[in-house]
């Protein structure tokens, strides 16, 4: 059970991690085009 929840929170960080970096290069992407 404990190496289970230890790789969901894992998998949650990353998908976190992505989700912020996704957000960035659209609004990154759309400033510059914007510009």
């Amino acid at each position: 059970m404990a190496d289970d929840n230890v790789l969901s929170s894992r998998y949650n960080l990353v998908f976190c991690i992505l989700l912020c970096l996704g957000a960035l290069l659209v609004l990154d992407l759309g400033c510059g085009f914007s510009v």
